[in-house]
């Protein structure tokens, strides 16, 4: 169990005193149009599962010319909303 005051408990999200930093890096350092370049360099494709639109990327490892049957590849489904 974690102590009042104790930053380094994460398990309800992250700690309001860190928030300040990250708002500030957030708002100055960071360059969202660098990042939104390197998504949209990606394949993006549209599909409809359910009666629902999905919006993906399809990006192939650069590390491996694997088949999906190979045990070292693995595959990741990043959602939100």
């Amino acid at each position: 169990m974690a102590r009042e005051g104790d930053r380094s408990d994460q398990s309800q999200g992250v700690q309001l005193a860190t928030m300040p930093a990250l708002a500030d890096d957030w708002a100055s350092k960071y360059d969202w149009r660098k990042c939104e370049a390197r998504i949209n360099s990606y394949p993006h494709f549209l599909t409809e599962i359910d009666g629902l639109d999905f919006h993906f990327l399809h990006v192939r490892s650069k590390t491996f010319e694997l088949t999906f049957l190979d045990p070292r590849v693995e595959a990741y489904a990043v959602t939100f909303g």
